[in-house]
């Protein structure tokens, strides 16, 4: 399975991107065409998608995750998913290609 998690086909006037921004270059995850593992939980007796994400560093991301500015820092152990703004440009040009691709 290849995770398709990216900011490019979501409404942004009913889901807001916030734009995190830092004085040192700050990890996040890229999660956008990902190879992910599809396994078993017997907890939740769910499916689940597990995707190792490449931590990427830029001093300024934007993500759907973080309600506000405040909200960008995860801590040492955790970061958001997130995109630059030319790679959420260029992800919708994938998708929609790929949508092309498939319709055919």
């Amino acid at each position: 399975m290849v995770s398709n998690y990216s900011m490019a086909n979501i409404n942004r006037s009913l889901v807001p991107q916030t734009t995190c921004s830092f004085d040192e270059e700050t990890h996040w995850a890229n999660c956008f065409g990902v190879r992910c593992n599809v396994l078993f939980n017997n907890t939740t007796s769910k499916f689940e998608a597990v995707c190792q994400c490449p931590l990427v560093k830029r001093e300024k991301f934007i993500s759907i995750g973080p309600k506000n500015k405040g909200n960008c820092s995860k801590g040492s152990d955790k970061v958001w998913s997130a995109a630059t703004g030319q790679q959420g440009t260029n992800n919708n040009y994938i998708i929609k290609e790929l949508y092309k691709y498939i319709g055919q």
